[in-house]
């Protein structure tokens, strides 16, 4: 109970970043809602947030992690208005547990994967079914964050899972992930396509067949037990006006 406890106020405080420090007046009078997303959506959800804030009396606190990891923090009832999960299943738990009501979840973006190479690594190898051949270490996202799912989908349908298997350095996350390749610490890695335009020190190399894999869907959900229902419908409406949709197309999200 108390190891409960601790965990839901560090995700508070989390919440509580972003906060304005104007004057007390200022501060009465602006709402806040709080929007937990997966964490391969950070850049483009930083810039959107940045946006709506200049325009509305509204803080947007983000909370961002792998989606089992805050598909937890909801169950264990963090403060939490909105989740963009990198997964359906998240969702779906959450809907049969009844955090979420079924007509207030949405199909909201897609993705792809890719494989990247670091500038780093002497393997000759430059195909994902040529992975099974060598001395190489692969980062991968481990199997509660929904790339992790997906990676182990195409290496399954593709016939090299167990091939592969001692090769992998598993990661807690996309972001972890990137780092690992990005650092030099393995030769190759599988992010999402999102996240390729901003890598500095490794290159893709292929993009992954998408038939390999389950359709790479972010769902979008409020939380039933919102109290703030203005803000959030505000905030969800402001996600697909043409400008956020713009900014979510650049970071190579496919907007649904």
């Amino acid at each position: 109970m108390l190891k409960k406890l601790i965990g839901l106020i560090m995700i508070g405080s989390l919440f509580l970043v972003g906060c304005g420090s104007t004057n007390d007046n200022n501060k009465s009078k602006k709402k806040e809602i709080n929007m937990s997303v997966a964490a391969s959506l950070k850049v483009p959800m930083e810039e959107i947030k940045k946006n709506f804030e200049e325009k509305n009396n509204i803080t947007v606190n983000l909370n961002f992690g792998p989606s089992g990891t805050l598909q937890k923090q909801i169950e264990d009832d963090a403060p939490v208005d909105i989740f963009l999960s990198a997964g359906k299943e998240n969702i779906h738990d959450l809907i049969k547990k009844g955090y979420i009501k079924e007509e207030n979840s949405k199909d909201f973006l897609g993705n792809s994967l890719v494989l990247v190479k670091s500038n780093e690594s002497k393997s000759k190898i430059n195909s994902f079914k040529d992975l099974k051949f060598g001395n190489i270490k692969i980062a991968v996202a481990e199997k509660s964050a929904p790339l992790g799912l997906y990676t182990k989908e195409a290496f399954n349908n593709i016939g090299i899972l167990k091939e592969v298997e001692p090769t992998i350095i598993y990661c807690k996350d996309a972001k972890a992930t990137i780092s690992y390749v990005e650092k030099g610490e393995v030769d190759f890695a599988i992010i999402y396509d999102n996240d390729s335009p901003n890598l500095k020190s490794s290159k893709v190399i292929e993009k992954i067949d998408d038939k390999l894999h389950s359709p790479i869907i972010y769902p979008l959900a409020t939380i039933k037990n919102s109290k703030e229902k203005i803000e959030v419908k505000d905030f969800i409406e402001y996600l697909t006006s043409e400008e956020c949709k713009n900014i979510l197309k650049q970071n190579n999200f496919i907007v649904r």
